[in-house]
Order: C-alpha cells, then sequence, then structure tokens
C-alpha cells in the first residue's frame, strides 16, 4: 500500500509540474481533458460514452495519449475509477465499449485484468470487445484470461478465452484448456482441441498421450482430435525422434498400442515403416487392423 500511495503521489505531483511548465496551448489542452474527465463522473448513459469515445480517440494520438494517462489518473478523484466503473457497470453495450476502448488506448497493462471481465459477460456484444482488446496483450493478459474462462457465461466467451490463449501460446495453462474439451458444446470442445494444439510443447507428450489412452474406443471424435494434439507435442522434432518418443510410449501403452499407428503412417522414416508393417503381422487383431490400415496411408520414406 505504501509504494502505491508513493506512486500516486509521484504521479500527482507529474501533473502539477507538468501543468506548471506547460505551454499555453498545453495548459489549454490540459484543463479540456480534466473539464471533460469530471464530466464524466455525472453524465447520463448517452453522453458518458460520447465522453468516453471521444477521449478514447485522443489516447489513440501517441502525442496525446502521456498527458491523458497522467490525468486520468492523478486527478483528486481519479478519472479511472469512473472509466472502470462505465466498463463494468455502463448500461449500454456502446458506454462499456468506449471505456473498453479508452483503457486500451491509454496503453496501461493494469487495465488487462479488467478488460478480460468482459470475456465472462452475458452478453456477446462484450465479449467481443474483450476479445478484441486482450488480442494485443500477449502474455500479460493469460492469467486474466485463464481466470475469466472459469467464470464465463455462454460458450462464445468459452470459445473467445480459448482463442486467446491459443494465440498467445500459453503452454502453461494446459489443464485449464484441456478440461474444456469436456464441454458439451460442441464449438468450445473443437476450440479446446485447435488451442491444445497450439500450445502444446514436447513435454507434453506423456500426459496428452495418457488422456490419449484413457478416452473411450467408442469416442471416435475424441480419438481423432486428441490424436492431432499428440502430432502437435511431436512437430518440432526430426522424424527419428518422433519415432522414438513413439516406441517408447507404445511400450507402456499395453492393450491400447493400436493408437499409435495412426501417428506412424505420417512420419517419413524407414523405422515408421518397419513398425507399421511388423505390427500389420501382429497375432492380436486389433492391432494387426490398426498397422494395416496405417499402412495404407504411409507418407513414404523420405530418400534424401
Amino acid at each position: 500500500m505504501k509504494h502505491i500511495l508513493t506512486l500516486a503521489f509521484c504521479l500527482l505531483a507529474f501533473a502539477v509540474g507538468a501543468v506548471a511548465q506547460a505551454g499555453p496551448d498545453e495548459k489549454a489542452e490540459q484543463k479540456r481533458y480534466v473539464r471533460l474527465f469530471k464530466q464524466m463522473r455525472k453524465a447520463p448513459e448517452p453522453r458518458k460514452a460520447e465522453l468516453l469515445g471521444y477521449l478514447a480517440d485522443e489516447a489513440a494520438d501517441s502525442l496525446k495519449r502521456p498527458m491523458l494517462r497522467t490525468l486520468h489518473i492523478s486527478l483528486d478523484v481519479p478519472a479511472s475509477v469512473y472509466t472502470l466503473e462505465a466498463l463494468r457497470q455502463g448500461k449500454t453495450a456502446r458506454t462499456r465499449r468506449q471505456a473498453a476502448r479508452l483503457l486500451y488506448n491509454l496503453g496501461d497493462a493494469a487495465y488487462v485484468r479488467p478488460l478480460s471481465e468482459l470475456l465472462a459477460s452475458a452478453d456477446t456484444a462484450d465479449v467481443n470487445t474483450g476479445y478484441a482488446m486482450l488480442l494485443h496483450y500477449p502474455s500479460k493478459s493469460n492469467a486474466s484470461v485463464a481466470r475469466a474462462l472459469e467464470k464465463c457465461q455462454t460458450p462464445e466467451g468459452r470459445v473467445a478465452c480459448l482463442r486467446l490463449l491459443g494465440s498467445h501460446d500459453a503452454e502453461s495453462y494446459f489443464t485449464a484448456v484441456w478440461n474444456e474439451t469436456k464441454s458439451p458444446d460442441t464449438q468450445v470442445r473443437d476450440t479446446a482441441y485447435a488451442t491444445l494444439c497450439r500450445i502444446v510443447k514436447p513435454y507434453h507428450f506423456t500426459t496428452v498421450c495418457g488422456l490419449w489412452e484413457e478416452t473411450s474406443e467408442d469416442d471416435a471424435a475424441a480419438i481423432g482430435a486428441i490424436r492431432h494434439v499428440v502430432e502437435s507435442t511431436l512437430k518440432n522434432l526430426s522424424p527419428d525422434e518422433k519415432v522414438g518418443c513413439i516406441r517408447k510410449r507404445m511400450r507402456q501403452a499395453a492393450n491400447r498400442m493400436d493408437l499409435y499407428y495412426a501417428l506412424l503412417s505420417s512420419i517419413p522414416s524407414v523405422q515408421a515403416q518397419e513398425m507399421l508393417q511388423e505390427g500389420a503381422k501382429s497375432p492380436n487383431r486389433k492391432i494387426r487392423d490398426a498397422a494395416t490400415a496405417a499402412l495404407q496411408h504411409f507418407v513414404g520414406v523420405d530418400k534424401k
């Protein structure tokens, strides 16, 4: 708290100093912004949206932004209080959107968390606004987006959260994304699998394989979707490295070895081909059928 008060005091001192040092035009500009921020406090809804929209447009100007950022948090009652109130409690989607635009254009990462709250809204317009703003805050927004995912009221909100985590390469939120593959909503499930394909790394291979092997044999859609996730964990490895990982896992897979032949079919490697041919001769019918089917789609051996 002491550090926050110190920071607020410094900003206030800076703002006062800036006014004192500014030229006549700058002083007039500052007074105008202060007047607009103060009007925002008690303005009726239509006027509030207009004020927020105007200030958001002004903040988009890199030359005006520093002054607006300082004034936004250094007035006697910070304008940020009223902007956040408009964001969270504005009576119309337009007011909430303009408040979001102002916070975004001010360019302060401190506003990432309130912007992420829009993703959990029941209003699709708010969800779309939050998504559009947070798309430009890679990594800094991941924790807030993951929290919003837990609170989302609509499939649209969950899809938006998942897409943001995918676009920001949020590998540490694997579990949160995986949980959404159990959603009753088809679009949420599909987006969750697509997001997993984007965020997984080689160290996720064992975990994803374990989840794959636990999937019911009757759930063909899930088996196919998880296969793509497994493939994504290996995407940056050489063909021989991929085969090595799969061979090792197959030894541990017991009665789900058949799953892995489909993976081998897409690897241009002599070792992969030999494993497929060996599997096609297995006395185990399930393994034999899986290997035979995979051989028919084998990509061939890279001759280079």
